[in-house]
């Protein structure tokens, strides 16, 4: 049997569940191959399972903590230059230099082998590679950039998340980033094979709750609650719910504190979940619910947006990751960067029903999957 291997840097238990195991996972299933994910062990992972879901792990000993340098990737290296010869599909994350090296070397000991990046970023990927006109005479760019176009070569299949970041790559006149047709645009998908072994049933919209939610690290710089927070204190929720699903920053506690002391009328309405890192109880919130709200500052992709849609719920997020494409015009609504005034107006056209939330009528939503995502993948590396 084949053999699909991914190096990733720290695995941990928080990637289960995500792209980071569903990607190899279901490429692994559609191809024939068993998956292999080999990793640096840390403080944090020296408990993980060898196999869980049918997916193999091995974890190179490093000695040190995870700030240490650039000699912790040797191992990788060393790694490939003994087994690359076992390997048929090497699957790396972001394209970097460490993605980079991994490639050439893995082609130099065999060269028959395929090679596949998933990018994981958004538009922003450009900024980070300089097209030729601002080249300049710099030894230490000519060596960066001798060591991307020869992985170029080596590289088959690369995938990004957003079309946005697609349309970026494909016009960029940058020479880092000329791959031509191995660049296929391949969205984060849904894990329908976990859902349906949980049992989690999605809801016809009449079967749905009066519940607003939204679900991160709530209280970081990234996700903006704050604003989140703010929209909520003049809003009128009449009959309706609104679920903070994710861990709370200490500072964030505090805010949260000062809120109920303002607005003791909303302490039954506002509810605080913690972290939930069960699926099956994640997902029935998001089954439960009928709008789900994002107000990230930034995201490289946002898969919270990914499960929301999957279980029906109306969707209104900032401009950030994927939310163009699976808003599509249609889904949901967009809200302005720091805008609290807006989104408060947004949640109160739904709660009074102006708004009209029920909108999957007919909707295919089984698209998501990652069954149906991954296609442009599996076509270039069955070539």
């Amino acid at each position: 049997m084949p053999n699909l291997t991914m190096t990733f840097l720290y695995m941990e238990r928080e990637h289960v569940g995500k792209d980071v195991t569903c990607v190899p996972d279901y490429l692994g299933r559609a191809l024939g191959c068993k998956v292999e994910i080999v990793s640096l062990t840390s403080a944090t992972n020296r408990n993980f399972p060898v196999e869980l879901d049918g997916i193999r792990y091995r974890f190179l000993f490093r000695r040190g903590d995870r700030g240490n340098g650039w000699y912790k990737l040797v191992f990788f290296w060393w790694y490939l230059i003994r087994h690359a010869k076992k390997i048929d599909i090497l699957m790396r994350f972001h394209y970097s230099v460490q993605t980079v090296i991994e490639a050439i070397l893995y082609k130099v000991f065999n060269p028959r082998g395929k090679v596949y990046v998933k990018c994981d970023t958004n538009q922003h990927i450009i900024e980070k590679f300089p097209n030729s006109s601002s080249w300049g005479w710099n030894p230490g760019e000519w060596v960066r950039r001798c060591l991307y176009r020869m992985a170029i070569r080596k590289i088959d299949v690369i995938s990004c998340e957003t079309m946005e970041a697609f349309h970026t790559m494909s016009e960029s006149s940058s020479p880092y980033l000329a791959f031509g047709d191995k660049l296929v645009f391949a969205p984060n998908g849904f894990d329908e094979r976990l859902r349906s072994r949980l049992g989690v049933i999605p809801k016809p919209f009449p079967e749905k709750e009066n519940i607003m939610l939204t679900v991160g690290r709530l209280g970081t710089e990234e996700k903006n609650t704050e604003m989140l927070l703010k929209a909520l204190e003049k809003l009128e929720l009449q009959d309706w719910k609104f679920y903070f699903i994710g861990s709370v920053e200490p500072h964030f506690k505090i805010e949260i504190d000062r809120f109920f002391k303002t607005h003791p009328d909303k302490k039954d309405s506002l509810i605080f979940t913690g972290a939930i890192f069960d699926k099956r109880t994640l997902w029935e919130y998001y089954n439960r619910a009928k709008v789900f709200v994002l107000t990230s500052r930034w995201e490289s992709y946002g898969l919270v947006l990914n499960e929301a849609k999957r279980f029906g719920c109306y969707l209104v997020s900032t401009e950030v990751g994927a939310a163009h494409d699976l808003i599509g015009g249609k889904y949901g609504e967009f809200i302005k960067q720091e805008d609290f005034a807006h989104l408060q107006d947004v949640l109160q056209h739904i709660i009074d029903g102006k708004t009209v939330v029920d909108v999957y009528n007919n909707s295919d939503l089984q698209e998501l999957s990652w069954q149906s995502v991954l296609c442009p993948v599996i076509e270039r590396l069955k070539k």
